[in-house]
């Protein structure tokens, strides 16, 4: 991962939520019309969600956990980086390639995204968005020899998953909100094998805390508003 990517974002994130203008004014389109946008909304601020995803791999159901981190532009454009991985490793019993006698082949999965978010619909109490994810990273795949009862990485796979998906959010208080949706997962990559395995349905629970909105709050009790 480039650190010095994540500083940039975290720098933008917080002059996003610095109030620049003492008024906003725009007209943004959603799935209800165009929509106006007026004080206590604002051009710029910080997104973090936190996004769990139940999938397949192996022929069997996986967890993958991760967060994205990013900025919303106009309320309804989102976009930065997104941390994967599973949240367990997948075992199985072989791998064709490998030669060597061998048992409980384990595999990981783990990738970083560039994502860019699109709200369809919003009110105060619900959400409506698709994304769509492009991404980069690695699955190791490592075994143990039956000869010497000694685990072994076979290979470090690349892997580049291209996704996209369609959720909804459900806003418990104006600073938490809940929310699930479904989508796909394309593997791009060297190995067939992987890319079969790993290209499946996602199904996606997400939880958005914003937590800077509740410390802002307590100076500014116009920043409940904001939905």
């Amino acid at each position: 991962m480039n650190w010095r990517i994540i500083i940039g974002l975290c720098l933008l994130i917080l002059a996003g939520n610095t109030d620049l203008s003492a008024q906003y004014n725009d007209r943004v389109w959603t799935l209800q019309g165009y929509k106006n946008l007026r004080k206590p909304f604002k051009k710029w601020r910080a997104d973090l969600q936190f996004d769990g995803r139940i999938s397949t791999a192996q022929n069997q159901g996986v967890r993958i956990g991760g967060a994205k981190l990013g900025l919303e532009y106009r309320r309804v454009h989102r976009f930065g980086i997104g941390v994967y991985g599973l949240s367990s490793n997948i075992v199985v019993d072989q791998f064709e390639d490998i030669i060597s006698p061998h048992k409980d082949v384990t595999y990981s999965f783990s990738y970083l995204t560039m994502y860019y978010e699109r709200v369809l619909l919003f009110t105060r109490k619900l959400e409506l968005s698709t994304t769509f994810h492009l991404g980069a990273g690695n699955a190791e795949v490592s075994y143990t020899d039956l000869k010497t009862n000694d685990v072994e990485v076979y290979a470090d796979y690349r892997l580049n998953p291209v996704e996209a998906s369609f959720t909804g959010y459900f806003h418990l208080t104006y600073w938490i909100s809940v929310g699930g949706g479904y989508g796909y997962r394309h593997i791009l990559g060297d190995n067939a094998d992987l890319r079969r395995d790993y290209s499946s349905d996602l199904y996606i629970l997400k939880a958005r805390i914003r937590l800077l909105k509740l410390a802002r709050s307590a100076f500014n009790k116009d920043v409940k508003n904001e939905y």
